[in-house]
């Protein structure tokens, strides 16, 4: 009988994960059709290029940082050669096969889960029914934030790391409970599957730590133990695990030898960005969000009856739970629960800045991991293992249902988030065909320099920095002479809708050179013409003054268009400065101006763009990093005090105003709409601005536009502030290490210097050559410089320069 019974469980569960073995892959399967997708193209080239030249030299991912590219952060993750390798070596560069290795590794991971689950319920509170443990198998499968680390092929590397991490502690389990031969040979595999997890990705760092934690949860609190039971508890798992704390020691020496630091991570601005959002992170409403109404921001509105619904599931599961406590009183669940609780909370502690920073669903990979303990907990908190009476068995029926609903609502999400997928793959395939064409329409051009390369689509990575970009247009998957061609501006484009003017001013007349950008609506390149600035015959255009009329005059704001004429030249003048008087005005009333441009646009590229203050006080609407859209406008308040007051809107660094922008279709809209204009002109600022070059006798301009010594004992650039009306000196400052300038104050025209500078001080004269020394830049880096023209009492004159950024 007792033999009968173990084959029927035995069915049962195999049953059971089969059934989610396939669930898993069929919610996933449009992603077969996705494509390569943002830096895949990059790591599988890399993989490409060693793997047909030198093989062997993939190892020295174990002794540098990823890629040997410090560009992306420093991370150290050797073990993603794996799947790297036998995509490349199996599929051939195909995307389907890729695809098909992604999909296989969530389809482990989730099968690893159910049988976690079972094992974690029956040791910590000897529950051996298989309910509980495969609707959390089927909620992790399904789960839409699983979709980046499973549609996006480099975005397994969370899925991969999870697979060893499951299948470590698995075994870890099992060798708790195997005789002293089995154990040890468990306890072996556990400790390689640990070095897996550990080198795959930093979120494997917890492991040796979960384990401890669920010793200590298994065998503390037992009855009548005092403290002492407690010490020695504790003791026991820190002995029992100390082999992992060695590997673990181990890792972090093979990682601070590798990247030269313990910490690593993201440099420069990302770090001090994520930095100041750890603690948003963890307590963040963008986590509950994501994890449970995991809809993407650009399908808000079409799954708005998605959302409902899961509205209604989570209010007949909240009258669920309170049935259970009602009900139940089931106080050996709370062993797991708290073990359970424990690991989501160290979990989501280690990736809370970094999936803040994401944002919502684009960030879900960093759940991945943390989707483990996370489901587990949820489907315990709603359904109950003993049923005794016909009530108690009706509700947890009901709680089954519910769940299996909840799971099928979420499979449908995750079939609808490949539609984002497919599309940013179509998107992506027409940039990089876009720039296939102009190549072959420009053979003579040497370097084709992308203004302005959108970082996302539809909130989903495309091309963080210059590397990622480059990287996507090598061989084999294009001509070789492609990557060597593509140039930048900028190596970073988290800015990307921001342009250094001065460096475009140099590289758009070099006859081999052609500048473009991307229309995101009409998914085409766009040529910036090579008499943008002019003949180059006047140094300054001066001014311009313009007259407005008056269009509109509705719901107290006034709208005018501009009267240029047919000589109007965009690329001649710098901003639009317009003299305007506020009246005085409430508290609790604002006065804006907004300036805006290419009207169509903003139907179909709806740009996020958040509001960022100015020293000046002003606010500007232009700084995105949340989707492809360009900044259509810009944006100030006013000052409601009666007074005449100037405001400048600088439109030369913007990219879509050299780009896309129409000049006949400028609106100018004012709120209230009584606000008295006195005066608007167009400004050329080159007699505001002092200049900084790198002559090309000391530098050479690299393709991400960084300019690189020819000699380390030449480090000279040349600077000019002698048409700066009243400069009396000339202040110099060089950034931090990766610390750009313009994202701290997320515009080039500033008029204050870096409270964040790494040096500064003062020049000899108002031109001249500016010496810099080797032992300032004593990391490895990229540095920003930059200086600005003072009058004899210290006050900054004008804007500090355009920077220039040296490869130190």
């Amino acid at each position: 009988m007792t033999s009968a019974l173990s084959i029927k469980n035995d069915k049962r569960t195999a049953f059971a994960a089969v059934f989610l073995a396939v669930l898993a892959f069929v919610c996933f399967i449009p992603s077969l059709f996705v494509g390569f997708l943002s830096d895949d193209k990059q790591q599988l080239a890399y993989i490409y290029h060693y793997l047909h030249t030198q093989p062997l030299l993939l190892l020295q991912n174990f002794t540098s940082v990823w890629m040997q590219e410090p560009i992306w952060g420093l991370h150290y993750r050797p073990m993603m050669l794996i799947p790297l390798v036998f995509d490349t070596a199996v599929y051939n560069l195909n995307a389907v096969g890729s695809h098909i290795t992604t999909i296989s590794i969530h389809v482990a991971c989730t099968v690893l889960v159910f049988f976690l689950a079972r094992a974690l319920l029956k040791n910590l509170a000897q529950v051996t029914g298989i309910a509980i443990p495969f609707l959390a198998g089927a909620l992790f499968a399904v789960h839409p934030l699983h979709a980046e680390s499973v549609i996006w092929i480099c975005g397994r590397v969370d899925s991969f790391c999870a697979l060893f991490y499951i299948a470590s502690f698995l075994t870890f389990i099992h060798s708790l409970n195997a005789e002293n031969s089995s154990a040890r040979k468990l306890r072996i595999l556990s400790l390689c599957l640990c070095f897996g997890s550990l080198f795959t990705k930093e979120v494997g760092a917890t492991l040796p730590f979960i384990f401890t934690w669920y010793l200590i949860c298994a065998n503390g609190g037992q009855p009548n133990s005092g403290f002492a039971n407690w010490r020695q508890t504790i003791f026991s798992a820190f002995i029992t695990t100390r082999m992992y704390w060695l590997l673990f020691a181990f890792y972090l020496v093979c990682r601070s030898l590798s990247l030269g630091t313990l910490y690593g991570g993201y440099e420069g601005f990302a770090s001090v960005a994520l930095n100041n959002v750890w603690l948003p992170g963890l307590i963040s409403w963008k986590y509950l969000r994501g994890v449970f109404l995991p809809v993407p921001l650009p399908q808000l509105e079409e799954l708005a009856s998605a959302i409902s619904a899961l509205y209604v599931m989570y209010a007949t599961l909240l009258a669920v739970l309170v049935a259970r406590i009602a009900f139940f009183r089931e106080l050996v669940l709370l062993r797991p629960m708290v073990f359970l609780t424990g690991w989501v909370v160290a979990g989501l502690a280690l990736v809370a800045r970094v999936w803040y920073a994401a944002g919502g669903l684009p960030g879900g990979r960093h759940f991945y991991l943390v989707s483990v303990p996370f489901c587990i907990l949820f489907v315990l908190l709603f359904v109950p293992d003993a049923t005794k009476t016909q009530v108690e068995k009706r509700l947890k029926q009901l709680a089954i249902g519910v769940i299996s609903v909840y799971c099928l609502l979420f499979s449908a999400l995750t079939l609808r988030t490949h539609e984002l997928w497919l599309d940013e793959s179509k998107y992506e395939a027409a940039i990089e065909d876009g720039i296939v064409r102009l190549s072959a329409e420009y053979p003579q051009a040497s370097r084709l320099v992308f203004l302005a390369a959108p970082m996302t689509h539809h909130h989903l990575a495309l091309y963080p920095s210059f590397a990622n970009l480059q990287g996507c247009l090598k061989a084999p998957f294009f001509a070789p002479e492609l990557s060597q061609k593509i140039a930048a501006l900028r190596a970073h484009f988290f800015n990307f809708d921001l342009v250094n003017i001065s460096e475009l001013k140099k590289v758009l007349p070099d006859p081999k050179t052609v500048v473009f950008g991307w229309n995101g609506d009409a998914r085409k390149i766009v040529e910036v013409p090579k008499d943008y600035f002019g003949d180059g015959s006047n140094s300054f255009a001066a001014h311009r003054d313009v007259k407005l009329n008056l269009e509109s005059h509705e719901s107290n704001i006034a709208t005018y268009s501009f009267d240029l004429g047919d000589s109007f030249k965009k690329g001649l003048y710098d901003c639009l400065e317009v003299t305007a008087v506020t009246p005085i005005m409430s508290a609790d009333e604002k006065a804006s101006m907004v300036l805006s441009w290419n009207q169509k646009l903003d139907s179909i590229n709806n740009g996020v763009l958040p509001l960022y203050q100015l020293p000046n006080g002003s606010r500007s609407l232009w700084r995105l990093d949340d989707t492809d859209g360009f900044a259509t406008k810009l944006s100030v308040f006013l000052e409601p005090d009666g007074k005449t007051h100037k405001y400048r809107l600088n439109l030369s660094e913007i990219a879509s105003w050299i780009l896309l922008a129409n000049p006949s279709e400028l609106q100018l809209m004012v709120c209230p709409g009584k606000i008295k204009i006195e005066s608007v002109r167009f400004l050329d600022l080159g007699g505001e601005i002092p200049k900084l070059d790198a002559p090309p006798e000391n530098w050479t301009r690299e393709q991400s536009g960084r300019m690189s010594p020819k000699s380390p004992d030449s480090l000279v650039l040349n600077f000019d502030a002698t048409m700066i009306k009243g400069a009396n000196h000339v202040m110099a400052e060089i950034s931090r290490p990766f610390e750009y300038f313009e994202y701290f104050d997320p515009t080039f025209r500033q008029v204050v210097m870096s409270q964040r500078s790494m040096k500064r001080y003062s020049l000899e004269g108002l031109k001249g050559r500016m010496e810099l020394w080797p032992d300032d830049f004593k990391v490895h880096g990229e540095y920003d410089v930059r200086i600005a023209a003072f009058d004899k009492d210290g006050k900054l004159l004008g804007y500090v320069s355009d920077p220039v950024t040296l490869h130190l």
